[in-house]
């Protein structure tokens, strides 16, 4: 059986991989019923100080290859927090416990979230969690 060889594309900086067949299945709406995709929000006060949100940045790629939208305001920070480094994996559920928001407008939709890191999940966790209390599908 023919392997498949990794497809690269990229725009605006941003690279992202994966074998031809991923790609079509994904673009095929293989992507288990993923009706939206999400980035792990920021505050605020941290996108203005940066400059930009990474995981906003990756999943617009995302989404322009897989042809899914996004939406980068249906989760939103609700608070700053402390950084997470250096912080342990119950520190980090902590420091993050209720401090993120979704918006109805992901009622009954199927959400792949992304993050720009996943150290011990907390960040996921406490966004899906946001995300539930919608009623979102999955």
């Amino acid at each position: 059986m023919a392997q498949d060889s990794g497809v690269s594309e990229s725009s605006g900086g941003s690279r992202i991989t994966m074998s031809s067949s991923s790609r079509t299945s994904w673009r095929n709406g293989s992507a288990n019923g993923t009706d939206i995709i999400v980035p792990a929000p920021m505050h605020r006060r941290d996108i203005r100080r940066r400059g930009f949100n990474q995981s906003a940045l990756i999943a617009a790629e995302v989404s322009r290859i897989l042809d899914i939208p996004t939406d980068p305001k249906a989760v939103t920070k609700t608070r700053h927090t402390h950084t997470q480094k250096g912080l342990g994996k119950s520190g980090r559920a902590v420091n993050l416990r209720n401090a993120f928001s979704a918006s109805d407008r992901l009622k009954g939709k199927n959400v792949l979230l992304i993050d720009d890191i996943c150290t011990t999940g907390s960040t996921l966790r406490e966004i899906t969690a946001a995300i539930k209390k919608t009623s979102a599908s999955s």
